[in-house]
């Protein structure tokens, strides 16, 4: 029954505002806003596939590329902003990966 109950969950978690539907996040549920486009191979060693065909926000996706130690920035390309009043199409132009330094407070 658990298996089913999260099938219908995930189905149903579109969102309508002003009778635009929204997806939202698989992984932390929040309405996506940001479509971006990565090749699958990329798509496959971020997510894996359990997350394959489900609807993942950029910020999961990267927080999911972190986890699994993937630079994805030369790969995305194209962002999307579909918002309540405006839709805008980017262009990726330039693609910068960054790494974190954490260093402890001695």
């Amino acid at each position: 029954m658990n298996v089913l109950r999260k099938l219908v969950n995930d189905f149903v978690r579109a969102i309508r505002i002003d009778g635009i539907q929204r997806q939202s996040c698989k992984r932390c549920g929040a309405i996506d806003y940001m479509n971006f486009d990565v090749p699958d191979e990329i798509w496959n060693r971020v997510a894996g596939k359990e997350w394959a065909c489900r609807v993942l926000c950029l910020a999961c996706f990267d927080d999911m590329a972190v986890i699994n130690d993937v630079d994805y920035a030369a790969f995305v390309s194209q962002v999307l902003f579909v918002g309540n009043r405006c839709g805008l199409e980017m262009e990726v132009k330039t693609a910068r990966s960054h790494t974190m330094n954490r260093q402890l407070a001695s």
